[in-house]
């Protein structure tokens, strides 16, 4: 059946299946490598080594010049032979004749005569005929003489940068011309009077006394003062003059405004240096916007008395209850 079919999950028939048939794989594998390696081996057999001494067919004879530069330029011995110069040296070496010498460095393949592997012509030993063999000399090359690249330096020409002709900008001085601030003209009233502005008036908090008893009810004032040189007009009016009072930390304990607003209309003609005064008395206790609320007793503690005549504010002052 393709579906496994057990009380362990599927996945675990999946793949102990995929286990098996990777080892399947594996010996199979590794048979086939063996099977190879065992007939490459058997099919194999030894060369048989040169120059062991065994009858071999004679090898070709070498021509003078093919002996000479086959590797005997060196002048170490050719691994050709086993150490005779010829087979007819060698055989005539075993009935017991001298053999014929040889040069060190030649080498000899069968052949009959021993031929030098150096340049030079040299008469080397008789071979078997008795007759002296004279190899000729190999063709000498000729040594090349490779002539230096002759490599000219470059020609660059250095750049040729021409001289800016820009021409400098002349900056003309600004004709900005200075603006001049015109003297605002002084406002009049209806009737043509001169009204007061606030650089010419000087408004101060006053008090009768700077220290008072707990549940006193001090007497504070506004003193309004024409510092200019020109008589002018100025509304003093009730309603526009608000005293208040904050504690030291600066929270608002009383105002005119919550209770006891100003009320009525006063306009003043103030003659230089001339000061109007005008007094309130404070009943030393709380309030708040609108009157709201229980007016109580403020405690001892030194307090800030603060002024002010519409836009204008006056300078404040410091006074002591308690």
């Amino acid at each position: 059946m393709i579906n496994p079919v057990g009380p362990l999950p599927p996945t675990v028939y999946w793949r102990r299946r995929a286990l098996v048939i990777v080892v399947a794989v594996l010996v199979l594998v590794g048979l086939i490598w063996f099977v190879v390696a065992k007939a490459s081996g058997s099919g194999a057999q030894p060369s048989p080594t040169a120059g062991t001494g065994s009858s071999t067919a004679p090898a070709t004879a070498l021509t003078g010049v093919l002996a000479s530069s086959g590797g005997a330029s060196s002048g170490g011995p050719s691994s050709v032979s086993s150490g005779t110069s010829s087979s007819g040296a060698s055989a005539s070496g075993s009935n017991g004749s001298d053999p014929a010498p040889s040069t060190t460095g030649q080498s000899s393949v069968g052949s009959s005569s021993a031929k030098p592997s150096t340049t030079a012509p040299s008469t080397t030993a008789p071979s078997s005929t008795g007759k002296p063999s004279t190899t000729a000399p190999s063709s000498t090359a000729k040594p090349t003489t490779t002539k230096p690249p002759t490599t000219e330096p470059p020609t660059t020409k250095p750049p040729t940068t021409k001289p800016s002709t820009t021409k400098p900008t002349t900056t003309k001085p600004s004709t900005t011309k200075p603006t001049t601030t015109k003297p605002v003209a002084p406002s009049t009233d209806a009737q043509g009077r001169l009204l007061c502005t606030p650089s010419t008036l000087q408004l101060t908090v006053t008090s009768r006394s700077s220290t008072y008893p707990t549940g006193a009810q001090p007497v504070l004032g506004l003193s309004v003062t024409n510092s200019g040189s020109q008589a002018c007009t100025q509304d003093v009016s009730g309603s526009k003059q608000v005293f208040s009072v904050y504690s030291a930390a600066g929270a608002r304990v009383w105002s005119t405004a919550d209770c006891f607003p100003g009320t009525g209309t006063e306009v003043r003609t103030l003659q230089p240096t001339e000061t109007v005064q005008y007094n309130i008395r404070w009943a030393g206790t709380t309030s708040r916007p609108g009157c709201a609320g229980e007016r109580t007793a403020v405690p001892a503690g030194v307090y800030q008395v603060r002024a002010v005549l519409g836009s204008l504010s006056a300078t404040p002052i410091r006074i002591t209850i308690g």
